[in-house]
């Protein structure tokens, strides 16, 4: 993989407001005059940096859901179906870090576009198993390869060791014990 840096793209903004997850935040400047050098600077600077990959992350699958006339929620559940076929509503719920309630007004919208179909799971009476319909699956296999692609243009600015290590440094920050 080719390694490049970018040496525009230092933090200088933070997010400070945002009516919806998939707005565009509203960014004021900040992080000029923080001199690293105390770890509590360098844990500022290094969230701010992850707030700012992460929306352009964010904003670069919003592009692809919507050009495949999708929204960021359906995109994200018809991925992890077609990854996890016949996973339960709360499997879904916990792999896209929310509540099985929000996900259920999401599902239910793609089941009434046949998209997505709920069998009776034999294990437990009360629980479905999610599957992908012939036409969710031809929607993600339409739309998946252009996130791909999105993916790779990002994330090749990494060599593999580097992205190894990015890989791990964010393992340990998703398992931190602070709730939130």
């Amino acid at each position: 993989m080719k390694k490049m840096r970018n040496m525009s793209c230092q933090p200088r903004h933070f997010i400070v407001e945002s009516k919806m997850m998939t707005e565009m935040p509203t960014l004021t400047t900040c992080c000029e005059d923080i001199k690293a050098g105390e770890p509590a600077d360098y844990a500022r600077i290094a969230w701010v940096q992850l707030l700012r990959v992460h929306a352009k992350l964010t904003r670069h699958m919003e592009r692809v859901a919507a050009e495949h006339h999708l929204t960021i929620a359906q995109f994200e559940m018809l991925i992890i179906l077609w990854k996890n076929e016949g996973i339960s509503q709360q499997e879904l719920a916990q792999r896209l870090l929310v509540t099985k309630g929000n996900v259920c007004t999401v599902l239910c919208r793609m089941e009434k576009n046949r998209w997505v179909k709920r069998d009776s799971n034999p294990d437990d009476g009360r629980a479905y198993r999610l599957r992908l319909t012939d036409e969710g699956r031809r929607i993600i296999d339409r739309a998946f390869p252009h996130l791909r692609e999105r993916i790779n243009c990002v994330m090749n600015t990494l060599s593999e060791k580097q992205l190894s290590q990015l890989s791990a440094l964010l393992k340990d920050l998703e398992s931190a014990p602070c709730q939130g």
